[in-house]
Order: structure tokens, then sequence, then C-alpha cells
């Protein structure tokens, strides 16, 4: 009877742990490589975006949300040490004098793991090869995989997923094209053909971003984690073009970021509160309940 009694408990005990487990939120960043405001949520009428704008009404939409470096190895090799670039040499784009980490200073995705989460990060176009890391210092084995299917039964997750549009070379929307004709350009670009025809692509590349959201969303929720899982949507740093991406102008800074918190947001939350990439990864421990290191220089949103 007592080994009865302790088999009961032990089974008893490892079910509390799991489901302890699987109420803890599971955190997904959706990462769009060179993304400006150029969305219907942030007023763009030029392009379609429905995909991104359901989540963005679902959610809370950022106003004024700034990457730490208008390009993208800087600005990712912040995001995810919660550092800023300068503070852990990693400043230069894609550096020749890759270096460790300044000593203890981790990614971010230590501390998941530690608390037990699965760390992933995966392509959009094809989940079972690893996303974009391009991060500008020496390190292994940041993530345990590709894919947050690929975790153990129940077990939360922390995963990115990389989607390669807006990045040059554009891709054609064929199904939504957009005249040049039509296009509203910034008003820092002279109105010249040529310059026309490059934002009606880049505007299409968008669409293709978005359709890439779509199907995130979708397996998401295909696969019943989106009422327990926080997802983040932004660029890594701003659109493609001259005086923007490389530039320390809004253009190459400013990018959309968007959270959906299930069941605790109203829909449709419009934030003006000034925040940067940074105090995602700051964001995202407190969120699952993780204390994260003291050294943090982003700050919980």
């Amino acid at each position: 009877m007592n080994f009865l009694k302790h088999h009961i408990l032990s089974v008893l005990f490892m079910w509390v742990l799991s489901m302890q487990a699987q109420q803890r939120p599971n955190i997904l960043w959706i990462n769009a490589d060179d993304l400006g405001l150029e969305l219907g949520c942030y007023g763009n009428l030029d392009v379609k975006t429905p995909n991104i704008d359901r989540l963005a009404k679902q959610g809370v939409l950022y106003k004024r949300a700034y990457a730490t470096a208008p390009i993208c190895s800087a600005s990712r090799s912040s995001m995810i040490t919660g550092m800023y670039p300068t503070s852990v040499n990693s400043q230069d784009h894609r550096t020749i004098n890759m270096t460790l980490l300044p000593d203890g200073i981790e990614p971010i995705t230590t501390y998941f793991r530690r608390a037990g989460y699965f760390c992933s990060n995966g392509n959009s176009h094809n989940m079972s090869r690893g996303g974009k890391g391009d991060f500008n210092f020496l390190a292994e084995n940041i993530f345990d995989g590709t894919d947050w299917r690929q975790r153990k039964e129940g077990q939360p997750f922390f995963a990115q997923v990389q989607i390669h549009e807006p990045h040059r070379d554009f891709v054609k929307d064929k199904e939504h094209p957009i005249s040049a004709d039509n296009v509203t350009l910034p008003a820092c670009y002279p109105n010249h053909p040529l310059l026309r025809a490059d934002w009606a692509m880049y505007l299409e590349s968008v669409q293709a971003c978005d359709k890439q959201v779509g199907i995130i969303l979708d397996r998401l929720e295909k696969d019943g984690l989106a009422e327990n899982t926080i997802v983040f949507f932004f660029g890594d740093n701003g659109r493609p073009h001259l005086r923007d991406k490389q530039f320390l102008y809004e253009g190459g800074l400013q990018v959309p970021l968007i959270v959906r918190y299930p069941n605790h947001f109203k829909p449709k939350i419009v934030e003006k509160e000034l925040v940067s990439l940074i105090d995602v990864s700051a964001t995202s421990l407190e969120l699952a309940g993780i204390k994260g290191p003291n050294y943090l220089q982003g700050n919980v949103f």
C-alpha cells in the first residue's frame, strides 16, 4: 500500500508540475526584416495588410517604437541580450572583430531555458530551417530548435519566427499588385518614376510579409496555442531605402510594434508611449514570470 501511495503521490506531483508549466504563457516574437510603418493599421492606405491589421485589432499597437540601431545585426544583438549594442561590442554591422559577450552577460534565451522554456528560432517560409540570427557576438546553442512543435508535450516556449520580407530583393504580390502611379512617397523622397516603382515594389513585399504573418497566426491557432501565447510583432530595423536603413533618421529606426496579450486587453489599444525594442526583451521575461538579470538595460512596458 505504501508503494502504491507513493506512486500515486509521485504521479500527482508530476501532473501538478505539468499543469503549472502549461499555465505559464508562451512568448512568440514575429520579426520582420527591414519593416517600417507602411501598414494598414498604421494608416497607410496604399498597402493591404489584413493579417497584421487583425493582430493590431486584438492587441496593443505602439506608435512610437524604435530599434536601438538602424541595421539588423546590431539591433538583433541588442534584442537577444537586452543590452545596447555599444555595451556588448556589437555596434559594428557584422563586425570582423567578433568577440564573446562580456563576462556575466547572457542571451535572454539562457534565462528562459533555466525556467523550463523551449527556445526556438525558425524561418517563416520553412519552420524546419533555422531563422535569421545575425548576432554580432560569438555564441553557441542559443536556441533548442527551429519550431515550437519540437518541444516536449506541455512545455512552454519562447519562439522567434523570422520573416525575410520586406528585405531586398523585393518580391511581387501577383494577387494584389500596386501601381507605381498611385503610391504616396514619403515627403523626403523626390517624385521620380524610378523611386515610385521601387516604393511600389517595397509595398508589395510588405504585403508578402503580411501573408507570412497570417500563416504563423493560423498555425498557432491550429495548434491550440493562441489563448496562451503572447505575440510580439515588430521589424528589426527601419525600411530598406536610402536615408532609412543604416541611417539614424526616423525611417531607419522607427518600427511597428504590436503586442497581443490574450484575455488581458480590450480590443485595439493604441499606445503612444515611447518604447524601444530593447524593452521587448525585459518585458518578455517579465510576462513569463522570469526574474531577469539586473544588468538588463531595457524597461518593462
